[in-house]
C-alpha cells in the first residue's frame, strides 16, 4: 500500500458520517457573517439591478431542556445600491435614484429573527417568509443550514421551497476539511453550503434563484454568507447593550420560552414575524399561509384579523411583499393567503373556509373584527368570498376587483347577502385590465338589491391598475378599521343557489326547492321573528337570547305561518310555500 493510499484511507476513517454531523452552539456563542445580495428584475419593457450587504450577528440565548439551541439572528443593512435601471433600451438610472431611495426609506434597516434549533439545525418554530429585503427565495436559507441525514441519498431537509439535497461530499479547503453540501428545487433555485465539521458552524453558503413574479417580472438573485468571526462565552449583557444585537438577544429569550411553553396549552404563542405556515388539517393539510405577526400580539389579548387576497396569480409572498407592516395598524394580525385558482373558483373558496376556522383556533382573534380585503383577482375573489359568508367579517374592500363580470350568467356573486355588511369598492378611472364599470356594476346590483346596503365606491382620477391598501389615498384600512361586526344582528337576508354555504348569520337553509332559495328574516320589539321565503322547505334557525330585545319566549312566523313558539334554541322548522 502506498503511502498516499493509506493517508486517504485514514481520512476516510477519522471523517464522521453525515448522520453523525452536529453543530456547536453553546450560550454565550456570538457569531458574525458579512452577506451580500445581487438581485436582477426583468419585467417586459425595463430592468433593475441592486445590490445590498447586511452584518448579520447570531446569538445564542440559552438551551431547552431537550437541549435544542435558541438562537436570534439580526441582519443589519450596510449597503443598498440601484446598480442598473433601463427602460425600453434607454438608460434611467439616474431618474429611478430618487424613487429607490424613497422605497429603501420604507424597509427597515435592520431585520431580527429567532428560533429553535437542534444539534443539526432543524428548526422547531417556523422561520420568518418576508425577510430583509424584497425576495421570495431568502427566506429558505439562513445562516443555521439544516444538516442533511445522509451523503448519498437526495432527500428534503426541511425546506420551504422544496429543496432536496442533490449533492454532499468532502472538500479539502486551506481551513481545512469542510462537508459542501448541493440542494435543488425542481426549477432554478440553487442552496450550497459549507459546513466545517471542527468549528461545528456554516462557514460559507450561497443562494442562487431564479423565479417568476407578479406583475409579470422574472427574478434572479444570489445571496452570499460568509463567517467572519465567531467569540465564545459572551456575556449576554454585552448583547444587550448594542444595539446591533441587542432585539437579537430578547427574541431568542422568547423563543426559547415559546419551545418551553406547555404542550397542552390552547393556542402556542408566536414571535412577532411573518412565519410561512402550513394548514394544518383536512384536505387542503399542507397548503401554505403567510401571517404577519405584530410586535403587540399576546395569547390572551384577541386582536383584529385582515385577511388579505393578493393580485395576480393569488401568491401569499406577493402579498405580504407588496402590503407592508406600516400600512396596516400595528396591533392587527394580517394573513395572506396562497390560491389554489382564482380567487373566485371553487378550490380557493373551498381552502378559505378551512383556513378561517383554523385562524379563529390557532390565534387570539376578535372575533368581531375580522376583515377581507383584495386586489385585482383578490378583489374579485374577497366580493365573491363575502357572499358567502357575510357573518365571518366586520368589513370587507375589494380594490380593482372585476365585481360580477368575470362570472357566467347562471352563477354571479349573490350580492344580496351582503344587505348588512360593509363593502368599499375603490378603482381607478384609468384601469386597462379591469375595467372601472366592473366595480360600478357590482355596487348598482347591490343597491338594487338592498337600497339600504352600507355600500361605497371611490373612483380615483388618473389612476389605472395600480390600487392598493397603500395607494388608494387613504380609503381602504381606515374604512376597516372603523367597523366592528354585529355578533347578534336582527335582520338577516339571504340569497343561494345551492347549499354548499346554506347558512348566513343565523339563519340556515336545510332544504330548498329547485333554483334559488331567498330569506328575509327580521326579529321585531315583541320577540316575534318574520321570515319571507322563497324556494325553501325546510330552515335551520339558530336562535339565541342575544338577538331578542326581551328575557322569555319567541314566536317564528314564515310566510304569514306560525312556525314554532317557545324558548330560544336551534329550532328547525319546515316552511310553506308562499
Amino acid at each position: 500500500m502506498t503511502p498516499c493510499c493509506l493517508v486517504l484511507l485514514l481520512a476516510a476513517e477519522i471523517l464522521p458520517a453525515a448522520s453523525a454531523l452536529r453543530y456547536d452552539l453553546a450560550p454565550g456563542d456570538h457569531l458574525v457573517f458579512r452577506e451580500t445580495l445581487v438581485q436582477d428584475v426583468t419585467w417586459p419593457e425595463h430592468e433593475r439591478g441592486v445590490r445590498a450587504a447586511w452584518r448579520a450577528h447570531v446569538v445564542v440565548k440559552g438551551r431547552t431542556a431537550t437541549g435544542r439551541a435558541a438562537v436570534g439572528i439580526a441582519r443589519v443593512r450596510t449597503e443598498a445600491a440601484l446598480t442598473r435601471y433601463r427602460e425600453r433600451g434607454q438608460d434611467r438610472l439616474a431618474q429611478e435614484q430618487p424613487e429607490f431611495a424613497q422605497r429603501l426609506s420604507a424597509w427597515p434597516e435592520r431585520y431580527v429573527e429567532a428560533n429553535v434549533v437542534d444539534a443539526r439545525g432543524t428548526p422547531e418554530l417556523p422561520w420568518n417568509a418576508v425577510r430583509e429585503w424584497w425576495s421570495q427565495a431568502l427566506f429558505d436559507a439562513h445562516e443555521i443550514a439544516a444538516l442533511p441525514a445522509t451523503l448519498d441519498v437526495p432527500a428534503p431537509f426541511g425546506s420551504a421551497l422544496g429543496l432536496t439535497v442533490r449533492q454532499a461530499r468532502w472538500v479539502e479547503t486551506t481551513a481545512g476539511t469542510i462537508w459542501r453540501v448541493e440542494a435543488r428545487d425542481g426549477g432554478d433555485v440553487r442552496l450550497n453550503y459549507d459546513f466545517s465539521p471542527a468549528a461545528g458552524v456554516v462557514t460559507h453558503l450561497e443562494l442562487d434563484a431564479g423565479y417568476g413574479a407578479a406583475p409579470s417580472s422574472i427574478v434572479h438573485e444570489r445571496w452570499t454568507v460568509d463567517l467572519v468571526e465567531r467569540r465564545r462565552g459572551e456575556d449576554a449583557s454585552l448583547w444587550a447593550a448594542d444595539t446591533e444585537t441587542a432585539l437579537a438577544a430578547e427574541r431568542a429569550a422568547a423563543a426559547l420560552a415559546i419551545a418551553n411553553a406547555p404542550a397542552t396549552a390552547a393556542r402556542v404563542p408566536f414571535l412577532p414575524g411573518t412565519p410561512f405556515l402550513p394548514i394544518r388539517e383536512g384536505r387542503f393539510a399542507g397548503h401554505p399561509y403567510i401571517v404577519s405577526v405584530p410586535e403587540t400580539y399576546r395569547t390572551g389579548r384577541p386582536v383584529p384579523l385582515l385577511v388579505y387576497l393578493s393580485g395576480g396569480p393569488g401568491q401569499a409572498f406577493s402579498g405580504a411583499l407588496s402590503a407592508g407592516r406600516g400600512e396596516v395598524d400595528a396591533d392587527w394580525l394580517v394573513v395572506y393567503p396562497q390560491a389554489i385558482s382564482n380567487w373566485w373558483e371553487d378550490d380557493s373558496v373551498a381552502m378559505l373556509d378551512v383556513l378561517f376556522d383554523e385562524l379563529l383556533a390557532r390565534f387570539d382573534v376578535d372575533p368581531d373584527r375580522v376583515y377581507l380585503a383584495g386586489a385585482s383577482n383578490g378583489g374579485t375573489g374577497a366580493l365573491r368570498y363575502a357572499t358567502f359568508s357575510p357573518q365571518r367579517f366586520a368589513a370587507v374592500v375589494s380594490w380593482m376587483g372585476a365585481g360580477r363580470r368575470v362570472f357566467p350568467a347562471n352563477d354571479p356573486p349573490l350580492v344580496a347577502n351582503l344587505a348588512h355588511l360593509p363593502v368599499l369598492f375603490v378603482h381607478g378611472d384609468r384601469d386597462s385590465v379591469v375595467d372601472v364599470d366592473c366595480s360600478k356594476d357590482a355596487v348598482a346590483e347591490l343597491r338594487r338589491r338592498a337600497p339600504a346596503a352600507p355600500v361605497e365606491l371611490h373612483v380615483l382620477k388618473g389612476r389605472g391598475h395600480d390600487i392598493h391598501a397603500g395607494s388608494d389615498g387613504d380609503l381602504g384600512l381606515p374604512f376597516l378599521a372603523r367597523a366592528r361586526r354585529d355578533p347578534f344582528p336582527r335582520q338577516v337576508q339571504l340569497h343561494l343557489d345551492d347549499l354548499r354555504h346554506p347558512r348566513r348569520y343565523w339563519v340556515e337553509v336545510a332544504e330548498k326547492e329547485g333554483g334559488a332559495a331567498e330569506v328575509t328574516a327580521a326579529i321585531g320589539d315583541d320577540n316575534r321573528l318574520d321570515l319571507r321565503c322563497r324556494g325553501v322547505r325546510r330552515l335551520r334557525l339558530h336562535l339565541v337570547p342575544e338577538l331578542f330585545p326581551e328575557a322569555g319566549p319567541v314566536r317564528v312566523v314564515a310566510n304569514g305561518r306560525e312556525v314554532y313558539a317557545g324558548a330560544p334554541s336551534v329550532v328547525e322548522v319546515a316552511v310553506k310555500a308562499r
